[in-house]
């Protein structure tokens, strides 16, 4: 059944390989259902690269403005749409030196993948603007 075979893939806690982040609906032992990044914040050398794996619809945004909060937004029709500022890709995810917003854009899927290359040392927040208090950060180190 399909059913059954999805729900195996997430009875245990995935492997995540040096550098990797995943973006998911879960607590980190998929006992209980959360949305969160997984770890919260990692550690990685000047150059490196964050690889997070993105399962179900999320956002992966440094230093978003408020203009680019939340997600959705209310129309002046009162229809909901895309905020375009969180919806659009925005950034040089081949070399990020930390400055000025970068954004992944919509990225939804099962898995869907992202990685951003670090370039200048520093402690940078980022969130999904889709899901209110879904935080991480990446410290990069010398």
């Amino acid at each position: 059944m399909e059913v059954n075979r999805i729900r195996s893939r997430f009875d245990s806690q995935p492997i995540l390989g040096e550098g990797e982040v995943l973006a998911a609906f879960h607590d980190g032992t998929f006992t209980a259902w959360a949305i969160t990044f997984t770890p919260e914040e990692i550690e990685i050398p000047v150059g490196g690269t964050v690889k997070w794996r993105v399962m179900g619809d999320h956002t992966i945004t440094f230093n978003a403005p408020e203009s680019a909060r939340p997600f959705y937004e209310r129309a002046e029709d009162g229809s909901i749409r895309e905020n375009e500022l969180a919806a659009e890709q925005q950034g040089d995810a081949s070399g990020w030196d930390g400055s000025g917003i970068f954004n992944s854009g919509l990225r939804s899927g099962v898995p869907d993948r992202l990685e951003v290359t670090f370039t200048r040392p520093g402690t940078y927040a980022y969130l999904c603007t889709i899901h209110f208090g879904m935080e991480g950060r990446v410290k990069v180190i010398e």
